[in-house]
């Protein structure tokens, strides 16, 4: 599991044979020997912040060896402020060796003209109007309040909007199952598995809100996608969606049901300010590119080899 061996047993040995310049592991797990100047990604924390929502095996290996490659690492990237505030915190790293490089938005999510409604699949075409999250079912991404901040909409917008949940399963997913059928929801609450990424543009352009209520993200592409493709998006107030989503989407207490479930009833209801959170997101979204990310990253690696 999480590819132990390989990470701590076959890539050093790879690595001493190879010699390279530099070493990135996109990731926050590296082997736990350092063979070469290392650059470490760090997406977020939640491991520190959140225990119960991982395994115990997760937890553990997570605890046991990202705080040991953290301190080795000779630059750490973190994909937000926020990220690097929790680094600094929370590993008790300097400030004088993080980097932060922000994801981007891919440009295809940008290209209205390239998709169109026929290139969703039958399945999708089927479900006419829908609420989408897209995300791993994993307990961190909040999916449970939000089926039960569906159930409580009103009956006519339920009856006129289904919730499409999108994504592969990750870990202790299993009580969002049971809570669909405890809820009687298995004909509006429809959940699509893994979407091949070049379905992602249509997906998101077919629905009339995106909703990611996350406890806590590093950075939180799936909303920035959604904004990019002119959907208006609801998502959290908390760790990284104030710095990133700024006001291009409304963000909401991801622990209060009501709070979200009023929300969808707002935007899917007042055209006013649904255009306005459409305007304001396509034009924050624009803000991300990967062409700028993949720029701060040379520059990352430049201060260690020159």
């Amino acid at each position: 599991m999480f590819n132990f061996l390989k990470t701590h047993g076959e890539l050093p040995v790879r690595l001493f044979q190879l010699r390279p310049s530099l070493f990135h592991s996109p990731g926050p797990i590296a082997p736990v020997f350092k063979t070469a100047p290392t650059v470490l990604t760090i997406h977020d924390l939640s491991f520190l912040k959140f225990s119960d929502i991982f395994t115990g095996l997760q937890n553990s290996y997570y605890r046991a060896f990202v705080p040991r490659i953290a301190r080795y690492a000779d630059r750490i990237i973190s994909v937000s402020r926020n990220t690097c505030q929790d680094v600094i915190d929370l590993l008790k790293i300097s400030e004088d060796k993080i980097r932060i490089v922000y994801n981007g938005v891919d440009i295809k999510y940008f290209s209205r003209s390239s998709i169109k409604r026929e290139d969703l699949s039958k399945k999708e075409e089927s479900l006419e109007k829908y609420i989408l999250f897209l995300g791993v079912l994993e307990p961190r991404k909040n999916i449970c309040r939000l089926i039960r901040a569906y159930a409580s909409l009103p009956a006519y917008l339920r009856n006129n909007y289904k919730l499409i949940i999108a994504g592969s399963e990750g870990w202790l997913y299993k009580d969002i199952y049971s809570l669909v059928r405890e809820l009687s929801l298995s004909e509006r609450v429809v959940f699509t598995g893994e979407v091949p990424d070049n379905e992602l543009p249509a997906l998101y352009r077919g629905a009339s809100l995106f909703v990611y209520p996350s406890l806590m993200e590093g950075f939180g592409i799936p909303p920035l996608e959604a904004m990019a493709c002119g959907i208006p998006v609801i998502a959290s107030n908390t760790s990284c969606f104030p710095e990133v989503l700024a006001d291009g989407a409304l963000l909401i207490n991801p622990l209060d049901e009501e709070e979200l479930s009023h929300s969808m009833v707002r935007v899917l209801t007042d055209k006013e300010l649904s255009s306005e959170l459409v305007s304001k997101g396509i034009k924050r979204a624009s803000l991300f590119s990967w062409e700028d990310s993949a720029r701060r990253t040379l520059e990352v690696y430049r201060e260690l080899l020159y």
